[in-house]
């Protein structure tokens, strides 16, 4: 059985719906390649039990949403009616929100699954740190960092290669370029306005002379019934066959989102109509001021093109790795 077999979500649910009596665990095995096992806690919280190599002792966490409880002895009741004993890690996520619940059991799958079949519980522990941070990111999140990122998610569900462009994906939003492979690069421009009319940095059109640099232009409008970025992840998951890829996936959208889980996965949007508005234009075709003009005493120079009248390019013009995988 392979990961992408594995619907882990489906798995808690079936346990949410058959309660057991008071003070016990419900749980389920994951998969014939891992000994740990998914659960459920009486207040219907989604738990892992992850059996590790050692009994070295580490703190437990204990956070509002979060509580990990190393070195814990549990007891089973096997299918021939006896019991067995051991000692695992608890994992729980203390939510009853569905999507929160959802991407914290796919991602600590993930985990699991990059980690030894029995790791040790400092492992455990840090990974489960890295995991924790990235939910709870408290950042405010405005509508244009939404926008932004449904449009990069955007470009990834189109593209014939998803996984070089994951691959390809900018590590922090800070980046300069959204995809960057070293050699080629994409950025991804995205407006709710009503013509392809776009913010740049002065830098952002003058990358380095050995380097193609495109332009993915999208409008977009909110709308009742759409995608949001949390269908966009269920659309590119199943294409994606690197568990580092899909854990980047999950990485990028949790640390960008933080804890605005809610408020994102009810903001929905265009999926046809920006397909019908997307288009790619080379960067040296897109009006901009030119560096060499800029006195060397003024940085930081911004300005907004209009890319009405400029001609995009065909994808059969399209030559290096990068490019190509739109």
């Amino acid at each position: 059985m392979r990961i992408k077999d594995i619907d882990i979500y489906r798995l808690f649910s079936e346990l949410v719906q058959n309660p057991s009596s008071d003070n016990q665990y419900r749980v389920a095995s994951i998969s014939p390649l891992i000994p740990h096992k998914i659960g459920c806690s009486e207040e219907n919280y989604p738990m892992f039990f992850v059996e590790t190599s050692d009994k070295k002792m580490q703190n437990d966490i204990k956070m509002e949403y979060f509580k990990v409880l190393f070195n814990r002895k549990c007891q089973w009741a096997t299918s021939d009616g006896g019991n067995e004993i051991k000692k695992y890690t608890i994992i729980q996520l203390n939510s009853h929100m569905p999507e929160l619940q959802r991407y914290f059991l796919e991602v600590v799958l993930l985990v699991l699954f990059k980690l030894a079949p029995i790791p040790q519980n400092s492992a455990v522990r840090e990974e489960i740190l890295n995991i924790i941070n990235l939910f709870a990111s408290s950042k405010e999140v405005s509508k244009d960092i939404i926008v932004g990122l449904w449009a990069e998610l955007f470009v990834i569900d189109q593209s014939k290669d998803p996984n070089y462009l994951l691959a390809s994906w900018h590590v922090t939003p800070e980046d300069k370029y959204d995809f960057n492979d070293g050699e080629s690069k994409i950025e991804v421009k995205a407006t709710t306005g009503e013509k392809h009319a776009h913010a740049f940095s002065i830098d952002q059109l003058n990358p380095n002379p050995h380097s193609d640099l495109i332009i993915a232009s999208i409008l977009i409008q909110q709308s009742g019934i759409g995608e949001s970025i949390m269908n966009l992840m269920d659309r590119i998951y199943p294409r994606v066959s690197d568990l580092d890829l899909q854990y980047k996936l999950q990485s990028i959208v949790l640390q960008t989102i933080g804890t605005s889980w809610n408020e994102v996965s009810r903001m929905f949007f265009d999926y046809d109509y920006a397909r019908c508005t997307y288009k790619l234009f080379a960067s040296t075709d897109i009006p901009a001021i030119d560096k060499n003009n800029v006195p060397p005493q003024v940085s930081s120079v911004k300005f907004v093109s209009d890319l009405s009248g400029v001609e995009p390019i065909c994808e059969s013009s399209l030559t290096n790795l990068l490019h190509k995988s739109l």
